[in-house]
C-alpha cells in the first residue's frame, strides 16, 4: 500500500521559513549550547508543515555554522515534501541547508559491534524488479546471538555509506548472511562506489 501525504502550501512553508528566519540567532545560540533542544524547538515548528518530516541541526565548527538537514525519515513518499519545503529555504550567513540527510565516508576499522569491523562485512548485490537492489551483507564471524544487534547496525551503517536518498532510492532489502572463507566479494565500505 503506498501512503499519500499532504504537500505542505507555500504559504504555510513561507511562514515556517520566516520563523526560522526571525529567530536564527536564538536557535543558532541554543544549538551551541543545549543541541537537543535546538533540534526539539524547530522539530516542534516544522509539525506545521508534516509531522513525520524531521529536521537534524548540527554546528559545523570548522565554519561556525548551523548545518539545517530537512530528513524524510527514510519514507520515499515524503520526498517531494521535503524537496518543496526545500526550496524555500532562506540565504543565511550562519546556515547551511541540506536535503535528506548525507553520505559520510567511513573508515575500514568503523565498528559495527565490539568484535566486528566495517572491513569484516562484504557486501553482493542483485538487482530487483522495481529497479532497485537487494544488498547481501556477508560478515565474518556472524555470532547469532548477535545477529539482530549486527543487523540493525548494518541498517544504519549502510543509511551512513549512503545517505538516506542513494539509501531509499537504491535498496529494497537488506539481508545478513555469515561469510564463507572462500567467498570473494568488496568489502561494504566500497558500496557507494557500486551504486554511483
Amino acid at each position: 500500500m503506498v501512503m499519500v501525504y499532504r504537500m505542505p502550501t507555500e504559504q504555510k512553508i513561507m511562514r515556517f521559513w520566516q520563523w526560522f528566519e526571525q529567530n536564527q540567532s536564538e536557535i543558532f545560540s541554543l544549538l551551541k549550547t543545549e543541541p537537543q533542544q535546538a533540534n526539539q524547538k524547530v522539530n516542534n515548528r516544522l509539525k506545521s508543515l508534516n509531522r513525520l518530516v524531521v529536521a537534524h541541526l548540527s554546528m559545523d565548527e570548522n565554519k561556525n555554522k548551523g548545518r539545517f538537514v530537512l530528513s524524510a525519515d527514510g519514507i520515499e513518499a515524503l520526498f517531494p515534501i521535503v524537496e518543496e519545503i526545500m526550496r524555500y529555504t532562506p540565504d543565511l550567513e550562519n546556515w547551511e541547508f541540506l536535503s535528506f540527510i548525507p553520505p559520510q565516508q567511513l573508515e575500514p576499522d568503523y565498528p559495527v559491534d565490539s568484535d566486528i569491523r566495517l572491513k569484516d562485512l562484504k557486501f553482493k548485490l542483485t538487482e530487483t524488479d522495481e529497479s532497485k537492489y537487494t544488498l547481501d551483507v556477508y560478515v565474518l564471524d556472524l555470532d547469532q546471538d548477535k545477529f539482530y544487534q549486527v543487523l540493525s547496525r548494518v541498517f544504519q551503517i549502510v543509511r551512513l555509506l549512503l545517505g538516506e536518498y542513494r539509501t531509499v532510492k537504491f535498496i529494497d532489502k537488506i539481508n545478513i548472511n555469515p561469510l564463507e572463507g572462500s567467498q570473494q566479494l568488496p568489502p561494504l565500505y566500497k558500496l557507494p562506489e557500486h551504486l554511483a
